[in-house]
């Protein structure tokens, strides 16, 4: 079908991948730029998009509209506060501080960071913000500073009221706040993007990578290790946490920030040496006896690269129920998955993720170490486990976890190079 030419045409030039906002959704936009452009069948108006780069961009604008508002999710910004006051200014304060928002969206995440550097008391000239996107109307959007109660959540409008003057019932910021972020178009999955653009200290790219199939996210991936400086700082959404197994990232020690340390390099070894040096060890073994025999059942069926236990499209539905937001509905699914499904470890997984997000720390914490159990090499697992040993002081533990992800990415990044 022609539908089906134009989503392809789409993910070569976004990476967007269909299933993630769904075909109906692409199909409606096609429609509405088939109407604007008085253009009656479908064929013709894929002749246009490859005849016409502009309208290509047109109905990128439209298919790539995002949701976001100031401060979404408070714990990162709150991380970037401690980051900022505790390890940049007393160590790196005379460096310039460069920051890269990808996407941008509409401009309330990169002025929401503006706003944290300028509350820790650094100056305008003491940072620099670049904001990118490849949607060209959020850009100019943005550039104007100009926004609707609809961007604010809670009580943050008071609380950051003096970068704002009210105007018509609209919020306009500052000029400080406006002038410290540079828009710009631009492709994460471009390399003259990645080449042009040189490393940043921090790295803001929330909530992108779930638009992407796997291959996709492996290169967004690789493109954010290569715009990080070593122990640079990269925060992501929560869901995007598992496209980072194959780059060298440690999990900060601050729950539920979902920002990642960039490691220094590290000399790769052979895998077989690697899994000879360090063979896999079960963790939380005498918490989970009585999955021995499910255990044995798993070493005979799973391959590393896939959990033969889990359907699919159960797992997918489960996240983006959890990706929008549809915590409870998300829960209660993966719930009754696991019922069926006692040894699933991408079930087990996504129930620690999302109890971890709702607060409840002991039995995601569990989770992760079923988790585990299940499947000893599981990256995402040990980094949430690392954060919770140092959560209760025992770094020793922490430590434990760290060096076992650590070479566990060091194994699957010798693959992939």
């Amino acid at each position: 079908m022609i539908y089906n030419l134009i989503e392809t045409l789409l993910k070569e030039k976004t990476g967007l991948h269909s299933a993630s906002i769904g075909s109906e959704s692409i199909k409606t936009n096609i429609k509405r730029r088939m109407e604007i452009c008085s253009i009656f069948e479908v064929s013709d108006y894929y002749a246009l998009l490859n005849q016409s780069q502009d309208e290509l961009q047109l109905l990128i604008n439209e298919t790539m509209v995002p949701e976001t508002w100031f401060f979404r999710d408070d714990i990162p910004f709150n991380f970037l506060k401690s980051f900022i006051n505790n390890q940049w200014l007393p160590t790196k304060g005379k460096k310039r501080l460069r920051i890269l928002n990808i996407p941008c969206a509409t401009g309330e995440e990169p002025y929401s960071v503006a706003m944290i550097l300028l509350e820790c008391g650094m100056k305008a000239q003491q940072f620099s913000i670049d904001a990118v996107d490849i949607n060209t109307w959020v850009l100019d959007y943005a550039e104007k500073g100009s926004y609707s109660q609809h961007s604010f959540r809670g009580n943050v409008i008071n609380q950051y009221q003096h970068y704002f003057t009210k105007k018509q019932g609209r919020y306009q910021l500052n000029d400080t706040v406006k002038k410290a972020v540079s828009f710009n178009y631009g492709n994460v999955l471009d390399d003259g993007f990645i080449m042009k653009s040189g490393a940043y200290d921090i790295v803001f790219c929330r909530n992108l990578l779930i638009y992407f199939d796997d291959e996709t996210k492996k290169k967004v991936a690789r493109h954010l290790c290569q715009l990080l400086i070593d122990k640079g700082v990269l925060f992501v959404g929560y869901a995007d946490v598992s496209a980072l197994a194959n780059q060298l990232f440690t999990p900060v020690s601050y729950p539920r920030a979902f920002a990642f340390y960039k490691q220094e390099p590290i000399k790769l070894k052979s895998v077989t040496s690697a899994i000879q040096q360090y063979p896999p060890r079960r963790l939380c073994k005498n918490s989970f006896e009585s999955l021995r025999k499910d255990e044995v059942l798993l070493q005979t069926k799973k391959t590393d690269d896939a959990d033969v236990f889990d359907d699919r499209e159960v797992m997918e539905r489960i996240q983006k129920l959890a990706d929008q937001g549809e915590l409870h509905e998300a829960k209660m699914l993966c719930q009754k998955f696991l019922e069926k499904n006692s040894v699933s470890i991408s079930a087990h997984y996504l129930m620690g993720v999302i109890l971890d997000v709702q607060g409840e720390w002991d039995k995601a914490h569990d989770l992760f170490c079923k988790t585990l159990y299940l499947n000893p090499k599981h990256y995402e697992a040990l980094t949430y486990l690392a954060i919770y040993a140092e959560r209760r002081g025992d770094s020793t533990a922490a430590k434990v976890y760290r060096s076992r992800a650590a070479r566990i990415a060091e194994q699957k990044a010798s693959l992939i190079l």
